[in-house]
């Protein structure tokens, strides 16, 4: 053991290699994951809310919390199914000088930590895929709450595997260009079908994919009309393999057709200046503050397109740089932005002819 720090707390660290395997799980990558957790909560409550978080390993996320943002919680409940990760936590807040007077510690598994109240934040960040717990965390939260989900299991999502999408998220999909989005939609329509069973709406609030994973802060209401009408709304869409071009469709008439999936906003503007206006809360804001800005530029616009990958099929050896293909697409009356997700793409309004004709000057 030795001890690692992230944003000024000093936790007990159990290895470098990042498995399951590991007495007591913590990642570094994920610190992103956290600040973005962090800013939300800041950001989106009003009021004191009653927290969530079923798997707290080493407890870093939560002493962050209660050391930046303690204004915020009225109580928090934290569960894990080892008893080591338990007794971690209880002395890394303790070593850092966190009261754990608001804090209920549960040895239990993460559904009955989800199950034992209803609360305002319900995180839920496994290794591997959230749907395990998405039912219960659905039951569990407030109206107006915040269901935070987290999914690693990328591969299954984007296409790689769509045997396992199939089978895991009931979607047909296979990998295309813009897999990242594709990957974060294909989850936000299995939650909204999740949701619908218990009569849930699902908001987005903030959606990303970074570092091997996706993560989505839903805010949930109450309304089974609305639940119904966001279901009808998911679509099936085809993909040509050259051109890379979407059509969408109401309904799966042929194999060919991949779906459901979500179309509609990946993002709440307005929650996301606001983020942005935070980010004085984190010490070490680099990665997040980039990220924060590419996701609030980000047009809204389903998919994008990979120049790279789109030369390659057409054999173009363009040498133009991508600021010359915005600059030439904006020229021309579309939307353009990058996407948050992908360095090699251009998201936009404009058809795959009209990024080829810029792409063959």
């Amino acid at each position: 053991m030795n001890t690692i720090s992230e944003e000024g707390i000093s936790i007990t660290n159990y290895g470098e290699l990042i498995s399951k395997d590991l007495k007591v799980f913590y990642n570094p990558v994920m610190k992103l994951n956290r600040d973005m957790s962090l800013l939300l909560i800041k950001s989106y409550f009003k009021e004191k809310i009653t927290f969530c978080d079923p798997m707290i390993a080493t407890g870093i996320r939560e002493i962050r919390f209660l050391k930046t943002i303690p204004e915020c919680f009225e109580s928090m409940t934290l569960g894990d199914i080892s008893k080591i990760a338990l007794e971690d936590a209880e002395k890394n807040f303790k070593n850092n000088s966190i009261s754990t007077q608001k804090i209920t510690f549960k040895h239990e598994n993460a559904i009955n930590t989800i199950a034992s109240q209803f609360f305002h934040f319900i995180e839920v960040d496994p290794f591997g895929s959230p749907v395990p717990f998405l039912d219960i965390a659905l039951q569990r939260i407030k109206h107006n709450g915040i269901l935070s989900v987290t999914a690693t299991d990328t591969a299954a999502l984007c296409g790689t595997y769509p045997k396992k999408t199939l089978r895991r998220y009931g979607i047909y999909t296979q990998f295309i260009h813009c897999y990242e989005e594709i990957g974060l939609r294909n989850l936000i329509a299995y939650c909204t079908r999740e949701a619908a069973k218990h009569d849930k709406v699902l908001e987005i609030m903030i959606s990303y994919s970074s570092d091997h994973y996706y993560k989505i802060f839903f805010k949930v209401q109450d309304g089974a009309q609305k639940a119904l009408e966001d279901v009808k709304k998911l679509q099936y869409y085809t993909c040509e393999k050259k051109t890379q071009e979407i059509k969408f469709s109401e309904f799966r008439s042929s194999k060919e057709h991949l779906g459901p999936i979500y179309t509609g906003p990946l993002k709440d503007q307005k929650l996301v200046d606001t983020m942005i206006s935070n980010l004085e809360l984190i010490k070490d804001k680099k990665k997040i503050e980039k990220l924060l800005i590419l996701i609030s530029e980000e047009i809204e616009q389903f998919g994008y397109f990979n120049t790279h990958k789109l030369q390659k099929s057409y054999k173009i050896g363009s040498q133009l740089k991508f600021s010359d293909i915005m600059d030439k697409l904006k020229e021309k009356g579309f939307e353009v932005s990058k996407p948050h997700n992908n360095r090699l793409g251009i998201k936009s309004n404009c058809s795959y002819t009209d990024i080829i004709e810029i792409l063959k000057e």
